[in-house]
């Protein structure tokens, strides 16, 4: 939930999860094989931006700060890959979030909601 310390990284293995913005708005739909959370792994405490809620029946997967760590450890093109993706959607959530304030919580540019399905990156 928004404000709480990120402790694991979230893997939706099935089902859908809205994100929630500050203004209890859907700013996006992940889908299976998307995560969130993964900024547990840095060294310094990081806490939730958005709330999530399950849209459907969904299953996770956890990866807890010290998994993570250990797996980006053994695996240093995946710690690559997950740094190039996070700030990549850091970009994009520093944007929506200040269409969002703009907006007043009403959603996206122009008056429209705003809302995103995202699915898994693929190579």
């Amino acid at each position: 939930m928004e404000g709480e310390s990120i402790e694991a990284m979230h893997i939706l293995k099935s089902g859908k999860v809205d994100v929630i913005d500050k203004f209890g708005q859907v700013i996006r739909t992940y889908t299976q094989g998307s995560f969130f959370g993964e900024t547990c792994f840095e060294q310094t405490k990081q806490y939730a931006t958005y709330s999530y809620r399950a849209k459907v029946d969904m299953e996770l997967a956890l990866l807890t700060q010290s998994d993570l760590v250990v797996l980006l450890e053994a695996f240093p093109a995946f710690d690559s890959t997950l740094k190039a993706i996070m700030k990549a959607r850091g970009k994009h959530e520093k944007r929506e979030l200040e269409v969002s304030e703009r907006s007043g919580g009403r959603g996206g540019a122009g008056g429209g909601c705003g809302r995103r399905e995202y699915e898994p990156l693929t190579n």
